[in-house]
């Protein structure tokens, strides 16, 4: 539907889970007409240690999401998004019928590529499927906000791994607030700058700056930041967000 689609890692039931979903279609996904949420579940011929798909599997679901999808925009449906775990995956679409045909055409697309593929679907005129399955809730969030940071680290050919000073920012309304919080950064371990004053007379704001040695991989980051988007929360702040400098790889 959008050019918009979002990426993060969650934690279903004990397992790891990539979820990728549309976040463009998010704001007028309830004033569609499309009602009905339509779940198609493949489950996985090759997968890691984390019961994810292997590289040549993610080509074969790529080439099943690609004919599912046009299957369901030949009926005036559209893809929503997916999440893959447990060796599963689940593809969310919506559409105004689930007719027969639709459902054959569906199986008879999965056994082409290996795949016996089950599912339903249910009318959902308040788009739960996309809300409750889909869409991240503000830790999730901040997981996908992480993810995005290393993506452009990637793009610079950073070596994520490798340790480095990553300066994490957080925000308060109150002096007080941002106090609390500056002493629960030291008690943790971080290094901290002085507090800073932003914004007249009647939007102060106080800024919180703290410091780590970490490498910056998704497990390595998000103890860090989650940690930090908790406490700012808790305390009636923001957390900001982290930054650091790019450690190139080194070339053989």
């Amino acid at each position: 539907m959008s050019d918009n689609w979002g990426h993060y890692i969650a934690n279903i039931s004990g397992h790891s889970a990539s979820i990728v979903f549309d976040e463009g279609v998010a704001a007028s996904i309830k004033t569609l007409p499309e009602n009905i949420s339509y779940l198609v579940t493949a489950r996985l011929i090759e997968v890691n240690e984390n019961k994810l798909p292997t590289d040549a599997e993610a080509e074969r679901l790529q080439d099943l999401q690609e004919r599912l999808d046009a299957l369901f925009i030949k009926d005036a449906g559209y893809s929503v998004g997916r999440v893959t775990y447990n060796g599963e995956r689940h593809y969310f679409f919506y559409t105004n019928t689930a007719s027969k045909d639709l459902s054959d055409a569906i199986y008879k697309t999965g056994l082409e590529l290996g795949y016996e593929l089950g599912g339903g679907s249910r009318e959902d005129a308040e788009k739960e499927a996309y809300f409750e399955n889909l869409y991240p809730d503000p830790e999730s969030r901040q997981v996908m906000l992480d993810m995005r940071v290393i993506n452009l680290l990637l793009d610079k050919d950073d070596d994520i791994h490798a340790p480095r000073l990553v300066d994490h920012v957080s925000v308060f309304q109150s002096k007080q607030a941002a106090k609390a919080y500056a002493e629960w950064a030291v008690e943790a371990g971080y290094q901290l700058d002085p507090i800073r004053k932003e914004g007249g007379l009647f939007k102060r704001t106080f800024l919180v700056e703290t410091h780590n040695v970490t490498a910056v991989g998704v497990s390595d980051i998000n103890p860090h930041s989650l940690g930090h988007f908790r406490k700012a929360l808790e305390l009636g702040g923001e957390y900001d967000g982290w930054g650091c400098t790019i450690v190139t790889q080194a070339k053989d």
